[in-house]
């Protein structure tokens, strides 16, 4: 057993405490124990595995809005990404 949680019935609140108490077990480990750490959870939670990776997924990550769409960033990551072709530009483009 991964995760010592007493059996009981929880309210939201106290759920979403322990999936962020077991998020970054889950985010570090290998593809097994996220499937153990699933099964457990879902079984004392009552929620579905889909529902519950999810949220050990993003748990720790910020949310904001931008024209009624939801962005989920890392809060560690501070950088735009640099993809693609660079920009050229002539002289006659400055002095216009």
């Amino acid at each position: 057993m991964l995760t010592t949680i007493p059996e009981k019935i929880y309210n939201m609140k106290m759920k979403n405490s322990i999936i962020k108490h077991n998020a970054k077990i889950y985010q570090k480990s290998s593809k097994k124990m996220k499937s153990q750490i699933l099964d457990e959870l879902s079984s004392i939670l009552h929620m579905n595995r889909k529902y519950l990776s999810y949220l050990l997924k993003i748990s720790g990550k910020f949310f904001y809005a931008k024209n009624n769409i939801i962005f989920i960033s890392d809060p560690s990551i501070n950088r735009l990404s640099k993809r693609g072709r660079k920009k050229v530009y002539t002289k006659e483009i400055y002095f216009l």
